[in-house]
């Protein structure tokens, strides 16, 4: 029963783990683009007419890019925050870009899958993030409770178990047969 309810626990706070994992991606993400008053869901679907791109380009090449971008007649909307530049890109094809990409040095990165703007999923994120803190506490409270209630057990069982296992050392070092018994060991001269 035990030993059940504590593989429980391990898988969920495994699970927990994992989730908070995603989340913190996912808020890297969202706090990078929150410069972006756009909702991203809206650039999410597929069009044949227009294409999005999102990715980072340096300062100095956005001169560039705009420049490229201009005579093919994408659009695009550039804004900085936490250091890093990036561009939205608005084109009829993405195949009149891979050029202008280039030479500005774009990286594109993939575009999120955001249901809102980026500000307003950063703060839901955030509140997640703290209802698995909470969660994570009420494991590890539940896990310290099985402690203490089994501990002194435990150390009596792990005790009786050192015991044999000395016991259990002891007769292999005795060899036998049927008519000879070999002991191996020291006996003090005294």
């Amino acid at each position: 029963d035990c030993d059940k309810r504590i593989s429980e626990l391990q898988s969920k706070i495994e699970e927990i783990n994992r989730k908070k994992h995603d989340i913190a991606e996912k808020l890297k993400l969202a706090e990078t683009l929150s410069g972006f008053n756009i909702d991203f869901s809206q650039l999410n679907i597929s069009s044949s007419r227009i294409k999005f791109i999102l990715g980072f380009v340096s300062d100095g090449k956005v001169p560039l890019l705009s420049e490229k971008l201009a005579t093919i007649g994408a659009e695009f909307l550039v804004k900085t925050n936490a250091g890093k530049t990036i561009a939205l890109i608005a084109a009829d094809s993405t195949s009149d870009l891979s050029d202008a990409l280039a030479v500005s040095g774009f990286s594109e990165i993939e575009m999120p899958k955001f249901a809102g703007k980026p500000s307003g999923v950063a703060d839901k994120l955030k509140r997640e993030n703290a209802a698995h803190d909470v969660e994570l506490k009420e494991i590890n409270r539940e896990l310290s409770k099985i402690s203490e209630k089994y501990y002194e057990r435990v150390a009596q069982l792990r005790e009786m178990l050192e015991i044999e296992e000395q016991r259990a050392e002891i007769s292999a070092k005795f060899g036998a047969t049927d008519s000879l018994y070999i002991v191996e060991g020291w006996v003090d001269s005294r």
